[in-house]
């Protein structure tokens, strides 16, 4: 059954992690973040990785976060147009301010790993309006 809150997503968070152990932060951002969503919302959820720790599991594998999304998928029982996702690592400027702004940390490694990235990626009104389209 999909998810219905966080707290399921959070207690997914073993098994997720059994198959993804390189995960280092997963956020839910977006409707269901905000709390604005309707029953039939996606879930949007951002992720990074440890390179490092995922070559370890994966040795000679190119990377493939294709590979992740589909554990979350499968773990949380969504359908490709249930959920979206984006690397943290490549997600625009102004796409990781608006996680920062909204975004719930479900899972972080470490503690504070949330804190720091709302830090680094909060804009200010000026680089905002600098930064829209």
């Amino acid at each position: 059954m999909p998810p219905q809150s966080i707290a399921d997503i959070q207690s997914a968070i073993p098994q997720i992690l059994e198959q993804v152990p390189y995960l280092k932060l997963l956020v839910l951002f977006g409707s269901r973040a905000r709390g604005d969503h309707f029953p039939s919302s996606d879930w949007d959820f951002a992720l990074l990785f440890d390179e490092e720790l995922r070559q370890q599991y994966e040795p000679g594998r190119s990377w493939n976060c294709y590979r992740s999304w589909s554990v979350l998928q499968q773990i949380l029982d969504l359908g490709d147009d249930e959920m979206d996702w984006v690397d943290l690592k490549n997600a625009s400027d102004l796409l990781a301010h608006e996680i920062a702004r909204d975004g719930v940390a479900i899972y972080e490694n470490e503690l504070g790993l949330f804190e720091q990235f709302r830090q680094e990626s909060l804009m200010t009104p000026q680089q905002l309006k600098s930064n829209s389209p």
